[in-house]
């Protein structure tokens, strides 16, 4: 299938034409997830990654908490293998998750998947919707470029948070003025971000704040992880020209971030909120607040 992408009014590229719901569930249940070593899923991880993994969860949280989140009822949308869930879960919090596959939960965090879900995101959400439940806290990691429709995720989610309740979504950084930077100068020959078979929507800080602000939804925090992509403009380590390099690329990402979380997480934020100004960072998370109108 030839896909064409079209620029959105709130700034975004989505792809067209977009699979039907049902084709959509099938990838995602049957291959995203539960392919071993894909780019997304792993079948197994190094003691480092995941110490990682469970730094990069605890200061989700904490950033969370600078944003005014009090330990409310919280739901995630495509928790996969639940490192984030688990933090939540140590702390008390009363959680739910909703996922196609249990098959990253299991194997990593079985003990949680009592509290998932096996469920198309929008049908759970209006089940939710259907019998009251109310969140203090919606979260959506790497979920939002996935979806069919962004603008009926945003609705749900606005009737589903209690009043000045959050919304945290984290979505790649594409289409930015540095990956621009990285064709126009040859350091790429092409759009290697863009994958129309399982990513919808194409998202930067503005483009994402443009659609959320359209819904009500105010910006709490915005900010990046490592910009691994860095990597591109060295020869000798781009990962997208020689893909031998793209283990060693993570693996310095991986040591990098570790280091620079334990100068303190006030610290580790400022940058990541720096870096996400200047628009660089391969990935961006956005704490939006649901304001009234």
């Amino acid at each position: 299938m030839k896909f064409e992408k079209k620029l959105t009014k709130h700034g975004f590229y989505s792809v067209y034409p977009l699979p039907s719901s049902e084709e959509m569930e099938k990838y995602f249940s049957e291959k995203y997830f539960q392919a071993p070593d894909t780019k997304c899923y792993q079948i197994s991880y190094t003691p480092l990654e995941i110490k990682h993994k469970k730094m990069k969860s605890e200061l989700l949280f904490y950033s969370l908490t600078k944003s005014g989140y009090n330990n409310g009822k919280l739901l995630e949308l495509g928790p996969g293998e639940g490192f984030f869930l688990d933090v939540a879960n140590k702390k008390g919090i009363d959680i739910v998750g909703v996922d196609f596959s249990d098959f990253g939960i299991i194997k990593f965090h079985p003990e949680l998947s009592k509290f998932l879900i096996k469920n198309d995101v929008y049908v759970a959400m209006r089940e939710f919707l259907s019998y009251g439940r109310k969140f203090e806290l919606i979260l959506a990691d790497s979920v939002i470029e996935h979806l069919l429709d962004p603008e009926a995720f945003f609705e749900l989610a606005l009737d589903l948070l209690d009043t000045n309740g959050l919304l945290c979504l984290s979505f790649p950084n594409n289409y930015s003025a540095y990956q621009k930077l990285l064709l126009d100068k040859g350091y790429i020959k092409s759009e290697f971000w863009y994958v129309p078979h399982a990513h919808f929507h194409y998202f930067t800080s503005k483009s994402m704040e443009n659609l959320a602000s359209s819904y009500g939804f105010e910006v709490k925090d915005c900010y990046s992880d490592f910009p691994i992509d860095l990597f591109l403009l060295n020869e000798s380590s781009n990962y997208i020209k020689y893909k031998n390099l793209g283990k060693h690329a993570h693996k310095a990402r991986v040591e990098i971030d570790l280091f620079l979380s334990e100068t303190g997480f006030d610290n580790y934020l400022s940058l990541l909120r720096s870096m996400a100004t200047t628009g660089i960072g391969r990935n961006l998370t956005m704490i939006f607040e649901k304001k009234i109108i």
